[in-house]
């Protein structure tokens, strides 16, 4: 056991592993890094005691993936695994001695840090620095890792987690989880509260039991069986929501909505150059789009409004059987039609506006709406 101190460097030198020919492996070009996992092998082993007393720990690594469990015993516990690949044994020694794990406390905040040697860096071929955190509920988490994946479950305590190369999977967590990730996809599944900021990867999250939000740059959005508030944004690629109870919110650019079994009181949907399908319990539906089309279909006894838009597309809209909605409808080079002869003044009101292209309003079949 090594015991941490004020801005104390550790250098690892506790277990070594056999010397092993690694070949056949892709090269990864980072930072002034050119990997490509060749030649020998050095791998070592060490355990980080986390002081008792700190309340948040900051945690940041490269070129390995992570994986937080929960402490079983209540006490912290950080186990470090770190190999480095060079051309021969004794510069894979030399090189696996450069490599520092720095530590400080300062204000109940315990910061550990990876850091590569800064010269010499074409002796060093490869780097694979994992590491195993075991963490209590009372200790608050930051991660962030810079090339690899990060592993979160059945974890009670409050997490950060950040990724730049790599996916991250969280599971099973009970308190709120902050994720953000560069370049790979994140997976979400059975937690309270999560917030999401993707940029060059997929989005799954299944099972909130609260609020969910994402903001996605280039990214396909999934987001199912949330027992909350939705509220979701990507471009250039798709969206799709599914069994939903609290009010949703998405966004999108160059790609599709799809939504099904959504229950909440609003919906609010808006993109471009995408279609917009849905199947929803609202109350007050408001759908924008260009450039595609919109397919709406209420399946609410208490639908106060409906407000639609679109441009060189159609728009349908299917209605419950014993609706009697006030209808306004808006067509520029298209036509209309209708399955409800007239508009009432005591139904919700819908207003649907459609430009080079067709308004078609139905009243749902009665097979439909069982």
């Amino acid at each position: 056991m090594v015991k941490s101190m004020h801005s104390a460097r550790i250098s690892i030198a506790l277990i070594a592993a056999g010397v092993v020919s690694v070949s056949g492996c892709s090269m990864t070009i980072t930072n002034g890094y050119r990997f490509d996992f060749k030649g020998e092998k050095e791998a070592r082993q060490m355990d980080i005691e986390i002081p008792a007393t700190v309340t948040s720990l900051d945690l940041r690594n490269v070129h390995g993936d992570i994986e937080v469990l929960p402490a079983a015993d209540g006490v912290a516990g950080l186990q470090w695994e770190l190999t480095c690949w060079a051309d021969t044994q004794a510069e894979a020694t030399r090189q696996i001695e450069r490599i520092q794990l720095v530590t400080s406390e300062e204000g109940g905040v315990f910061v550990c840090e990876v850091k590569l040697p800064t010269e010499e860096k074409e002796q060093l071929r490869g780097v694979k620095s994992n590491m195993k955190l075991r963490v209590p509920a009372s200790l608050a988490v930051s991660i962030r890792n810079s090339h690899g994946n990060i592993v979160a479950s059945e974890v009670a305590c409050v997490l950060e987690l950040h990724g730049a190369h790599g996916n991250i999977n969280a599971s099973r967590l009970t308190q709120p989880v902050t994720l953000e990730n560069s370049h790979g996809d994140i997976t979400v599944d059975d937690v309270v509260t999560a917030t999401i900021d993707a940029s060059h990867g997929d989005t799954l999250v299944s099972t909130v039991h609260e609020i969910v939000s994402v903001d996605s740059s280039h990214g396909h959005i999934d987001v199912r069986d949330v027992f909350g508030s939705v509220e979701v944004k990507t471009s250039h690629d798709d969206i799709m929501l599914t069994n939903v109870s609290g009010l949703v919110t998405a966004r999108n650019s160059h790609g599709d909505i799809t939504g099904t079994k959504l229950e909440g009181g609003r919906l609010d949907l808006d993109t471009s150059f995408g279609s917009i399908k849905v199947s929803t319990l609202a109350n007050s539906i408001a759908c924008k789009n260009q450039h595609g089309d919109i397919a709406i279909v209420s399946l609410s006894p208490e639908l106060h409004e409906v407000s639609a838009k679109t441009s060189f597309s159609d728009l349908t809209l299917t209605l419950p059987i014993d609706c009697q909605p006030q209808l306004k409808t808006s067509v520029t080079f298209g036509d209309i039609e209708s399955d409800f002869a007239s508009s009432t003044s005591v139904g919700p009101a819908v207003e649907l506006k459609v430009e080079h292209g067709d308004i078609r309003v139905r009243r749902m079949q009665a097979a439909e709406q069982e």
